[in-house]
């Protein structure tokens, strides 16, 4: 996926400067577009749909419970006797 960046990356011995266009994967270029940190230069194709029975990554109604604590934390005022 072709995006144009908009502020500098760097790692061990390579850099990259803003407004220069580079080939990314798409779901770096996703999270680069969507940080501010980059610009699309093509659509991006649709995602997929999810596996079914997926869980809900927003912890919707098919998440599962969480557990509650068993004991209480030594800085909780309710834990002193």
């Amino acid at each position: 996926m072709r995006i144009r960046l908009r502020c500098a990356r760097a790692g061990d011995g390579w850099s990259q400067k803003p407004g220069e266009t580079i080939d990314v994967p798409t779901g770096e270029a996703r999270r680069m577009v969507a940080a501010g940190q980059a610009v699309a230069l093509e659509e991006f194709p649709p995602e997929p749909d999810p596996p079914e029975g997926a869980a809900a990554a927003d912890g919707g109604a098919d998440a599962p419970a969480r557990r509650k604590r068993k004991t209480k934390r030594p800085d909780d005022p309710a834990a002193t006797d």
